[in-house]
């Protein structure tokens, strides 16, 4: 099925459910109020007339019957939110395929950190390549997006995560479950305070013999204090003030630090929380690819580490209550009790952000997943055996309307090659540029691209497309563009693995003859490295280096037409040899100026 009408009949599907649950939700609310008020009018007119005992029951009854209806009333509640969310996350579908907004954060922050790359190929920030894929709620799976991205990965991991993105694309259902379960946490929170929480030991963790001391004591007094109730009961109210005394004196002497310690884990616990049924999915499902079996393994069911961690809250939130708090504390020091489980817990599940990290792993694969699924036409790309090859079929852009999209077909292989790129402006030069690049990093990232076919060797992709001055810097067009060479430059020289190189008009911050001579400088040092790319220029001079090199150089071209009304006709398809051809003098007279 088309996924736009898949989301569509999911919209469908699911607000009808939500019109049922709205339905459910008005009735249990009338239920709620009605045993209220019917219980508590019964109860009153009851009172005279039957027994204490018949009363007692009626009105443990109606508490029970109310009790019922808040916990079905809570859960219509709950299942209200969810089909919203998983509308939401439809809907959210439908307008990524359309090219507008995603509700996912764009990635500001890893524009700013990788910002030359980004510039470059709009790869991070609002309506980039990042936001069009990204998919993942929490700060783990934004990073973990970013690390597929950027990072240079080994030609096995490439296979195991091209494996997983597969079995995840062909299970919708799974998928919408585990983006619904993670959608209300904030990207921006890296749960600093939670995984300080898990590698935190309390004051009882380094006194644990005397604090193993105090317990015994304290259960000594209350088997005591019980024995005697049966035994020898006019001592018990001696013993009962001496147990008071001895527990008392205890619990002051560590309230304020057990203050701190619960308000920390009433925090961090509810934020742990919040990934349950997260957790649970991943562990409840048979994977069947090696990467998901191995994520899932390591999870190691720590939804059940979680469940036990919800229950200890639960009791440590008992002292909120002020009479059953005094009494579980004066009988068992509860407090200190709940504080030593606790740490018995946070030694156990140390290594908190390595599952944190697993979860964010599985939302940067969901990502790729539904980019996989949300294309159909997209092929799943091939690792070359030769040293170095890209052979791409009908590539395009991943961010252009797929109504206005041109494809084309590309190929290169063996190191110290280079493809010079000439033709007028506006003929489709960069974008070309910035899609082959773009498809090279989702391939590398295991990531279905966007061609029919695509064949790469795994490479650090170096680009030169987006340079600018910088007056705070005081850094000229010029002497940027000479940074950025040598960076690029020092990046081939000391790579261990093939690199890519793509420039864009390099040089254009100086004259045309020191331009043309520092460009041939700047190929036949390219060539001289072993590195293989894509020059594109307007200079066609350049061009010649084919007659020097004719086994490493090869020529490309955009080319354009004058249509009846002499106006500019673009066919953005690459094409072999050198383009002379010039537009400037045709898009001034447009502008009503002549040269």
């Amino acid at each position: 099925m088309d996924p736009e009408n898949l989301y569509n009949n999911n919209i469908e599907a699911y607000s009808k459910e939500l019109a049922k649950l709205k339905k459910k939700y008005n009735l249990w609310s009338y239920i709620r109020i009605a045993v209220f008020i019917g219980g508590f009018a019964f109860i009153t007119y009851l009172s005279d007339i039957i027994t204490v005992d018949m009363l007692s029951l009626s009105v443990l009854i109606i508490i029970i019957l109310l009790g019922i209806s808040v916990v079905i009333h809570q859960r219509v509640s709950d299942n209200i939110k969810s089909t919203k969310d998983i509308i939401k996350i439809n809907k959210n579908e439908i307008a990524v395929i359309n090219q507008e907004e995603n509700i996912y954060t764009p990635g500001y922050d890893f524009h700013i950190e990788h910002q030359d790359i980004s510039k470059d190929l709009d790869l991070f920030g609002e309506m980039s390549v990042f936001h069009f894929i990204n998919r993942a709620s929490t700060y783990f799976g934004n990073n973990k997006i970013k690390d597929f991205i950027i990072n240079n990965t080994k030609e096995e991991e490439i296979k195991l995560r091209q494996n997983a993105i597969e079995e995840l694309s062909e299970d919708n259902t799974w998928r919408q479950n585990y983006q619904k379960e993670l959608i209300d946490i904030s990207a921006s929170n890296k749960f600093t305070s939670l995984l300080s929480f898990a590698k935190d030991r309390s004051f009882i963790s380094s006194k644990k013999n005397t604090f193993y001391i105090l317990f015994t004591i304290n259960l000594i007094l209350v088997s005591i204090f019980t024995l005697s109730i049966f035994v020898f009961s006019q001592y018990s109210f001696t013993i009962f003030m001496l147990l008071f005394i001895y527990s008392s004196v205890i619990n002051v002497m560590y309230s304020s630090r057990v203050n701190k310690i619960h308000q920390s884990v009433s925090e961090n616990g509810k934020n742990l929380l919040s990934f349950y049924n997260a957790l649970q999915l991943i562990e409840s499902k048979k994977w069947e690819s090696e990467l998901l079996i191995e994520l899932a393994t390591k999870a190691n069911s720590f939804s059940s580490e979680v469940k036990k961690l919800k229950i200890l809250i639960q009791k440590f939130d008992y002292r909120l209550n002020m009479v059953v708090g005094t009494i579980l504390n004066i009988l068992f020091l509860w407090d200190l009790r709940i504080i030593s489980k606790l740490d018995k817990w946070r030694e156990k599940n140390n290594n908190l952000e390595n599952r944190l990290q697993i979860m964010g792993e599985f939302e940067a694969l969901n990502s790729f997943a539904i980019l996989k699924f949300n294309n159909p036409n997209n092929c799943t790309p091939i690792i070359s055996t030769e040293e170095f090859e890209i052979k791409a079929v009908n590539l395009f852009h991943p961010l252009i309307s797929k109504n206005e999209v041109v494809s084309n077909n590309y190929s290169i292989s063996k190191k110290s090659k280079l493809d010079i790129i000439t033709g007028p402006n506006m003929s489709g030069k960069s974008t070309f540029l910035r899609s082959i690049a773009i498809n090279m990093l989702l391939a590398k990232s295991g990531s279905s691209v966007f061609a029919d076919k695509f064949i790469f060797t795994p490479s650090k992709v170096l680009t030169y497309l987006h340079i600018t001055d910088s007056v705070k810097e005081k850094i000229s067009t010029f002497r940027a563009e000479i940074i950025k060479l040598k960076s690029i430059l020092d990046e081939i020289k000391t790579s261990d693995i093939p690199t890519f190189f793509i420039l864009d008009e390099i040089l254009r911050g100086t004259n045309s003859e020191s331009k043309f001579k520092g460009s041939v400088a700047v190929a036949k040092k390219l060539l001289e490295l072993k590195s293989s790319g894509i020059i594109a220029t307007h200079d066609v001079k350049l061009g010649y280096l084919e007659n020097d090199f004719s086994s490493k150089v090869s020529n490309y071209s955009f080319d354009f037409i004058l249509d009846k009304n002499d106006e500019l006709v673009y066919d953005y398809k690459l094409k072999s040899g050198i383009n002379t051809k010039v537009n400037a003098d045709i898009v001034l007279k447009e502008l009503g100026l002549v040269l």
